[in-house]
Order: C-alpha cells, then sequence, then structure tokens
C-alpha cells in the first residue's frame, strides 16, 4: 500500500515540475542529465523501478512545417519527456514517453517525418563536429514493436496518450565507469496530421536541427555508481510522512466537503515532503560532481 501511495506522490510532484513552456528557437544551452544505476527490462512496459528516475523534458522546437507558425501552440503537437538509468557495467537504458494526439499510421520514404523518437550518444565526449565511429544516432518508429541493432535493443508499445519507447544502448568503444561523461541529446518526430509530414521536432538541446550532423550542440550525460534504489527509502519516508500528516476527518461532516479537505490537505503535504525527497537526490548530483 505504501509503494503505491509512494509512487502517486511521486507522480504528483514530478508532473508538476514538468510545467514548462515548449520553447522556439531558443538560443543553445549546454544540459546535462545523470544516469543512476540500475537494471530494468526493455520490453515496454514500465518497471516500478523508473518511478524514483527524475524525468528530463524535451522542449526545444527546432524543426518541422510548423517551426515558424505563430498560430501553432504546443497543445498541437507531440509532448516528450524521459529518464535515464544505467546497469553499472556497459549500458545505457531510456525511457520515451511521448504523449500524441494522433500517432503517424502513413509510411513515407523519409522515416524522419513518421512520429517516432532518437537519441544521440558520442560514448567519448569528443564534440568532433561530425558524427563519427563512436558516435551515433538512432531513430525508433512509434510502431515499431520490438526492434535491436548490434549495439541496441528495443521496446515500443502504444499507449492511451500517445506511446511509450524504451531503450537499451550498449558501450561499444567506451569502458562506462562511475563519473563517465558522454555527448547525449533526445528528440521526437511529430506527424501532427498524420500525412506523412513532420509537423513538429522537438529536441533536448539542439536548437536548430543540426543534431543529425554535428555533436557539438547536444548535451552530456554523467553516469553515477549511486543506485535508484537508494532513493526509495527516501521516497517511502516522504510519503509515509504526508499519509500521517493528513488530519483525521470527522464523519459527521459532509461527505463531498470531508472528502475535498482530505484531498486537498493530503496533496499539499505530498508536495512538501517530495520536494525532501527531490533536495535529496539533489545533493547526490552535487556531491557526486564534486
Amino acid at each position: 500500500m505504501l509503494r503505491k501511495i509512494t509512487s502517486c506522490v511521486l507522480t504528483l510532484f514530478i508532473m508538476a515540475s514538468l510545467c514548462v513552456t515548449v520553447s522556439a528557437r531558443s538560443e543553445y544551452q549546454m544540459k546535462s542529465c545523470t544516469a543512476y544505476t540500475g537494471d530494468i527490462t526493455v520490453d515496454g512496459d514500465i518497471d516500478e523501478l523508473w518511478n524514483y528516475v527524475e524525468w528530463i523534458p524535451v522542449t526545444n522546437l527546432k524543426a518541422g512545417d510548423w517551426v515558424d507558425d505563430t498560430s501553432i501552440t504546443p497543445a498541437d503537437y507531440a509532448a516528450l519527456n524521459c529518464k535515464v538509468m544505467w546497469n553499472g557495467a556497459d549500458t545505457l537504458y531510456i525511457l520515451f514517453d511521448v504523449k500524441d494526439k494522433v500517432v503517424t499510421t502513413s509510411q513515407p520514404v523519409d522515416t524522419w517525418r513518421m512520429d517516432s523518437v532518437e537519441f544521440y550518444v558520442d560514448e567519448d565526449n569528443s564534440r568532433e563536429g561530425t558524427i563519427q565511429d563512436d558516435a551515433s544516432q538512432t531513430r525508433i518508429l512509434a510502431e515499431a514493436g520490438e526492434a535491436s541493432s548490434d549495439h541496441w535493443v528495443s521496446a515500443a508499445k502504444l499507449t492511451d496518450t500517445g506511446y511509450v519507447v524504451e531503450v537499451a544502448y550498449k558501450y561499444f568503444n567506451v569502458a562506462v565507469k562511475d563519473g563517465t561523461v558522454s555527448g547525449f541529446d533526445l528528440q521526437v518526430n511529430d506527424d501532427a496530421n498524420d500525412d506523412g509530414n513532420r509537423e513538429a521536432c522537438l529536441g533536448w538541446c539542439d536548437v536548430d536541427d543540426s543534431a543529425s550532423g554535428s555533436n557539438e550542440k547536444w548535451g552530456e550525460i554523467k553516469f553515477s555508481s549511486t543506485t535508484v534504489e537508494s532513493f526509495i527509502p527516501v521516497a517511502e519516508e516522504a510519503a509515509e510522512a504526508a499519509e500521517e500528516a493528513a488530519p483525521v476527518t470527522d464523519e459527521s461532516a459532509a461527505p463531498a466537503q470531508t472528502a475535498a479537505q482530505t484531498s486537498d490537505t493530503a496533496s499539499a503535504f505530498a508536495v512538501l515532503a517530495l520536494v525532501s525527497a527531490s533536495a535529496y537526490i539533489a545533493v547526490k548530483k552535487f556531491r557526486s560532481s564534486n
């Protein structure tokens, strides 16, 4: 029961933190994320361990037929949030959660025009300008199901709100260890009208659609030996504190009023409690970077 409450509380806090505005043609800014240690099964079903990993919002509108159309709003095209983790050895896990009202069913010649996600990895973070031996771009279609290549496997599944994709990317040129930093970027392509054209393309760090030809404007991913499981006790303590802080309701009160008061109070304590859990993760990040 507590684990379910913890998951719900985490979802409330994380979703609140994702209230960001999609940026159109913004200036390039280096971003970084951290992959903590954990192991999951890549099957398109989201493992519980993902609940304790922070979301990475992908918000730079950088290309597509709608990129310069001022009448278009973020509500008109797909939204992407991601999470990362690694197995402590040689494999990077990526979770893509795409909210998309219309998932592409047409089959254009160019797959980048279809609903799909992409990830970019520059294993040694060389930033040489061009994508060379240890740097790669990988695209996975929304309706790909299970797919694989020499260095990665993936699983895509449609959802009620769009689709999810899980990826396991195996490093082949760099020995990954605690503190390793690689070039990294994320992307979603959206055929919003199901007409065989890409109406919108969002990137994590890339702002001018140059990621496929150059790694100079990618972000960075840092690998940490800190385990994702170490965050669970803090999150559960926060959830337990929120549950205990909720007031005992007066059974004689009007049912609707009582339910509303309980819900509002519990939500408030949940958010406050999760701030402490989020701060704990932030401290972990700070310590691992120094």
